[in-house]
């Protein structure tokens, strides 16, 4: 689910409105009344799905921390080469934190952008590959790489992981000793 899907599910959802309505106008009263009181039980119970999806994205609380924390980790870094966050919660990673990072840092141009990557087997896979390699392995894992022909160096890869209550831990240090293996 992407953040932004309910925007384009609007449409569908008006076409189908009028359509039930179509189809309840056929119908007696008391069978129309039924027939909207399951379908308004089954809107809500889908309401309430999106909305918590939505909400593990968009919730002040829930993210903010984490933006905060990657912030604070790479504050003496102004150009990042690649920020790996170990999640399952990859739409938040992938979809969102390349534009809040680069809104914070006042990054105006994408070349500055840090490829991010919500996998950490995935982020080895990209780092250790050849040049040649890595656009098609970014692209396996929706990771866009805005800074293709600058090289990846130890020094300027981070990563964390964040578990399911959110909270999140910077495991830099291991992963660069990972990475260490096949960048010299």
């Amino acid at each position: 689910m992407v953040g932004s899907a309910h925007r384009y599910a609007v449409g569908i959802g008006m076409g189908v409105v009028i359509l039930i309505g179509l189809m309840l106008s056929k119908l007696s009263i008391p069978k129309q009344s039924l027939i909207f009181i399951l379908l308004l039980i089954a809107f809500l119970k889908y309401s309430s799905y999106v909305v918590n999806i939505e909400g593990s994205l968009r919730h002040s609380n829930l993210v903010k921390p984490i933006y905060e924390k990657i912030l604070d980790d790479t504050v003496h870094d102004p150009l990042p080469r690649a920020l790996i966050v170990h999640t399952s919660r990859s739409n938040l990673v992938t979809g969102w934190l390349p534009y809040v990072y680069a809104y914070f840092k006042g990054l105006a141009n994408y070349a500055d952008f840090p490829t991010v990557l919500a996998n950490g087997d995935g982020a080895l896979e990209w780092i250790c590959a050849p040049d040649a390699e890595r656009a098609s392995i970014a692209a396996k894992y929706a990771a866009p790489d805005y800074q293709k022909p600058r090289p990846i160096s130890t020094s300027n890869v981070y990563a964390w992981s964040i578990d399911s209550a959110g909270a999140i831990f910077n495991n830099t240090n291991g992963f660069r000793e990972q990475v260490s293996k096949c960048i010299k």
